[in-house]
């Protein structure tokens, strides 16, 4: 009895080992998340609000988990390429750092290190466009990244990173769209500007 359970045991092991390797080299070896919003505000409202990490915090639900005490600076020129924002903490480092800004358009790099790392790694990559139509505008954010093991592609398929990429898209465009409509908003850096509001999601 108890070898007859073994061997069911045993071949039910190697089933699972067999779908985890078999099934895993199948599946999409990247994930890509893309939400829409279009938004009652002039183009070059939507490029300003966009271009500067710091006007982000008025509007952007990201946040990064990286333990206690998380530090958030922003460096270089906002609209340029190496334009960026880190934040560190006891888990480690990431940053969000501009590669191209233009014309109705900009892309982004995210590097991760945790605290264990000998340097950072490109943990995905993104962009924003931001084309006018009508009296509104169309933004269209992308964010996409590697699935580099087996285990992160089985991650991947159920699809529960995606989710939470997609739930901070949506939560971050309602608040651009309040930051760019609101008729009383002062222009990024304005001394008085108001405070963001405070989804609470975090990536």
């Amino acid at each position: 009895m108890f070898a007859r359970m073994f061997k069911t045991m045993a071949f039910t092991l190697a089933g699972l080992v067999v779908t985890f390797y078999g099934v895993g080299h199948l599946l999409a070896d990247r994930w890509q998340v893309e939400t829409r919003r279009s938004i009652a505000a002039k183009p070059e409202r939507i490029a300003e609000l966009l271009g500067d990490f710091d006007a982000w915090e008025r509007w952007s639900t990201m946040k990064i988990a990286l333990g206690p005490q998380v530090q958030r600076t922003v460096t270089g020129t906002p609209g340029t390429a190496g334009h960026a924002v880190a934040w560190s903490g006891a888990q480690g480092k990431s940053t969000l750092a501009l590669v191209r800004f233009g014309p109705g358009e900009l892309g982004y790099d995210y590097h991760s290190q945790r605290s264990t790392d000998a340097a950072p790694t490109l943990a995905g990559r993104g962009s924003i466009t931001w084309t006018a139509e009508g009296d509104q505008v169309l933004v269209v954010w992308r964010d996409d990244a590697p699935l580099d093991s087996l285990a992160a592609r089985w991650v991947g398929w159920f699809g529960g990173l995606q989710e939470r990429v997609k739930q901070i898209h949506t939560t971050s465009l309602q608040g651009l769209a309040a930051a760019a409509e609101s008729p009383s908003a002062a222009p990024v850096g304005t001394p008085g500007t108001p405070e963001p509001v405070k989804t609470g999601a975090s990536k």
